[in-house]
């Protein structure tokens, strides 16, 4: 059997190495005054008879890992490891966030107290809605025929 936390403290060291070798990296493409930020997980499949803590289904393993990606720096800024059946929006929480950053994510954390958590600390995010919903309020930045941002957001009040 071969414990996580084995893999964690591997992972942490390589990015520490990596970070101190390469320095800050900067993209030219990405000219955003905030920072941007990308919060994603992916599943990853285990052997169940090498990692049997990894128990995901009946007959498979796995882990899900949830990252908070920096997209300046193409690093990582935050990793979380979880069992594969955790689902996204739990470990959202655990994120730090940073004022005045731009957050970029999926459906998955669509959860309206972890949306007031961003925006209780001064950060925007950007959100694939459900299209069951239906936004009232303020204006809403949507694309324009050349595909970019037009428009303003603000507070919305969400319909069911």
């Amino acid at each position: 059997m071969r414990p996580c936390e084995i893999f964690e403290s591997l992972f942490y060291q390589m990015l520490g190495k990596v970070q101190a070798e390469r320095g800050v990296m900067t993209d030219r493409r990405f000219k955003f005054k905030n920072p941007l930020r990308s919060l994603d997980s992916t599943t990853i499949s285990l052997c169940l008879t090498l990692f049997e803590w990894a128990t995901f289904r009946r007959a498979k393993g796995g882990i899900k890992l949830h990252m908070l990606f920096n997209n300046k720096e193409h690093l990582p800024d935050f990793i979380i490891m979880t069992e594969a059946k955790q689902h996204d929006i739990n470990m959202a929480y655990e994120m730090p966030v940073q004022a005045k950053g731009i957050y970029v994510m999926d459906r998955g954390y669509l959860c309206y107290d972890f949306l007031e958590k961003l925006r209780k600390n001064k950060a925007f995010f950007v959100n694939q809605i459900r299209n069951i919903e239906l936004l009232r309020g303020g204006r809403s930045a949507i694309l324009n025929k050349s595909g970019r941002l037009s428009g303003e957001t603000s507070a919305c009040k969400v319909l069911r």
